[in-house]
């Protein structure tokens, strides 16, 4: 038999009962696509809600006290609708269990029920994501302990299985979930571990755009980027494709294929080892993404470039007292600034200065609070390319836009400015319209 694809829903396809039905008829299209990874259904009609936006406002209402607005009401009417529209029975009790329910196990279920459902709906057996996807004793998750459950997904994948998106389990047995918007990972790793022919991931816009839709009219979407490229865009932003799920398909060679539920007749995006394009022929820039919410910590000491140890004494401080991790690094002679996350620093920027005073004797420091957007600009082979940085500026220059930072370091595809975070929006429009029409 050959490889299966495996295929990832997202929320948006699962969140109507016609939508549910567009999936099914989807995946029974091609004989190959006999490995389903679901989400939760997202938001449908009007006044519906996330199921897993409503999983977690219940969770906050066991243990923050949270008013409730019959949460779970909405989930259990949802999902007993939609398994009556397509004769499933869910497990006996399931509604009734919710009420009980707390914590990772709890905002998990609308991957688990919408799996049941999706299981039944197309003929193919269900395994539950905690009996095959494994996490660590310290919450990491655990790729040699999956692997040894691909056999089992493998056996199953002959005649059609579906496995829930989103969590896996503890040694001990206990769910843990991913993250949030992160069933795009579990359908990556499941890819890896069987060997897949191709993941296809499944939602309602045609493919990775060049641009994100939000602040660029109409972006162009993107046929055709590497590895590295999606890699780089997700992480800084680029919605549709979280950045863990590109590494497990790139380690094993695995193509991966954004693909609209909605709108059949485009090809969407593909993500490949090698872009079928030369070098020459392919745009310079192949996507640009960004991100609102950096701090910049900016300190003097004079001496600091010929001091032996001064950078690992700088990272200690954060990492091991803080645990916080560092986004860009710009230095000078006598001046360095890290530039960090906002989400990291809540209530420890001033222990952070104080701890770099005492133990890098830090001579002073600035502190300009969450005034920092980073914008990636991305192309393979951009550093082979003349004139890419020129561009860059003069478009910026030409939109009245101040670059704090400019960082290319060591990387082949990308380049992240900083830029004030009043002016993120204004500067990816100017660096759009410099390189769309390539």
């Amino acid at each position: 038999m050959s490889k299966p694809k495996v295929v990832k829903v997202g929320g948006s396809s699962v969140a109507t009962i016609e939508r549910i039905k567009k999936v099914v008829s989807i995946i029974k299209s091609d004989p190959d696509r006999r490995v389903v990874v679901d989400s939760a259904p997202g938001k449908g009609h009007g006044k519906d809600h996330k199921i897993t936006d409503l999983l977690y406002a219940y969770d906050s209402f066991q243990h923050e006290g949270k008013p409730y607005k019959g949460e779970l009401g909405e989930v259990i009417k949802r999902f007993r609708e939609i398994a009556k529209a397509f004769s499933v029975a869910l497990p006996e009790g399931w509604d009734r269990d919710l009420y009980a329910a707390e914590g990772d196990f709890l905002v998990s279920r609308g991957e688990y029920l919408m799996a049941r459902i999706l299981a039944g709906a197309l003929g193919f057996a269900f395994i539950d994501a905690s009996e095959v996807i494994r996490f660590a004793e310290n919450g990491e998750f655990d790729m040699e302990a999956t692997r040894k459950n691909a056999s089992r997904i493998k056996a199953a994948a002959e005649g059609g299985v579906v496995i829930p998106g989103f969590y896996g389990s503890l040694p001990d047995g206990s769910v843990k979930v991913f993250g949030r918007n992160s069933s795009d990972v579990s359908g990556a790793i499941i890819a890896a571990i069987v060997g897949a022919s191709c993941y296809e991931i499944w939602s309602d816009q045609d493919g990775l755009c060049m641009a994100d839709p939000r602040i660029v009219k109409n972006p162009r979407i993107i046929d055709q980027l590497s590895y590295e490229e999606s890699h780089e865009l997700a992480y800084m932003g680029a919605q549709m494709l979280h950045h863990d799920a590109v590494h497990p398909c790139q380690d094993a060679g695995i193509p991966i294929h954004i693909r609209n539920t909605f709108n059949l007749e485009h090809e969407g995006t593909r993500i490949v080892s090698r872009k079928t394009n030369s070098l020459a022929l392919s745009p310079v820039v192949t996507g640009i993404a960004g991100r609102k919410g950096f701090t910049t910590i900016s300190f003097a000491k004079r001496g600091m470039h010929k001091e032996k140890g001064f950078l690992h004494g700088v990272t200690e401080v954060l990492y091991k007292k803080f645990d916080v991790s560092i986004e860009h690094m710009p230095t000078g002679m006598d001046t360095m600034s890290v530039i960090i996350s906002d989400d990291q620093l809540k209530g420890k920027i001033r222990k952070i200065v104080a701890a770099l005073a005492i133990d890098c004797k830090v001579e002073s420091a600035k502190v300009e609070e969450s005034e920092l957007a980073l914008i990636a600009v991305v192309g393979l082979g951009m550093r082979e390319r003349v004139g890419v940085l020129r561009r860059i500026a003069e478009a910026l220059e030409d939109a009245n836009v101040s670059v704090h930072t400019i960082n290319q370091g060591g990387s082949e595809v990308t380049i992240v400015i900083g830029v004030k975070s009043a002016d993120y929006q204004k500067a990816m429009q100017a660096l759009y319209a410099e390189f769309a029409e390539e």
